[in-house]
């Protein structure tokens, strides 16, 4: 510890440039850079004066904000009337499944396979999405086609099922829908 000096030394000052190199180099340039030079009749930009102070721009004058040209507003799709297809339908299986457990608990009919009754509502929806493409395209065509068939395969599933109807005496049925489904989806539309 007697080693160490008890207060730092100060470091000594780099020596100044010479005068004409101070000369020749402007303040806001690089040690060592040749000067700029304007061109004879060419106003000096001013990040090249050789003013060392920063100027900021005066207080009172917001900085100027980009403003986008005006878009056109794009145009409004024509509203088509939907019908409330999707409260109707939901409407319409609740009634009906409120209407036969009333009628299975007071007596009026009895069903062992109750469950089958829930194959109706994905039929229900399929028999609206047939109407919906009935009614925009003003008639029977390849749209309609597939969920009006759907449609029909699965209400005679629900009422075989329900009503316990011999598969061997209606599967015939199903052909005939097949084939009614392959000319529906092959009619111009």
């Amino acid at each position: 510890m007697a080693d160490e000096p008890s207060e730092l030394s100060p470091v000594p000052a780099p020596p100044p440039p010479p005068e004409s190199a101070a000369a020749e180099v402007p303040a806001h340039s690089v040690a060592g850079a040749p000067p700029v030079v304007a061109a004879p009749g060419v106003e000096q930009p001013p990040a090249f004066q050789t003013s060392s102070v920063y100027q900021a721009p005066p207080v009172d004058q917001p900085p100027p904000v980009y403003v986008p040209p005006a878009q056109p507003a794009p145009p409004v799709p024509e509203a088509k009337p939907e019908g409330p297809r999707g409260g109707v339908v939901a409407g319409t299986i609740l009634i009906v499944l409120g209407i036969v457990f009333l009628g299975q608990i007071w007596g009026w009919f009895s069903l062992g396979n109750w469950w089958a009754l829930f194959i109706f509502i994905p039929a229900a929806f399929s028999f609206g999405s047939a109407w919906t493409a009935y009614r925009n395209h003003g008639g029977f065509t390849r749209e309609m086609a597939g969920p009006l068939v759907g449609g029909l395969v699965l209400s005679l599933v629900a009422l075989m099922l329900l009503f316990s109807w011999d598969w061997g005496l209606l599967w015939p049925v199903f052909l005939v829908l097949a084939g009614v489904g392959i000319l529906l989806g092959r009619s111009k539309g």
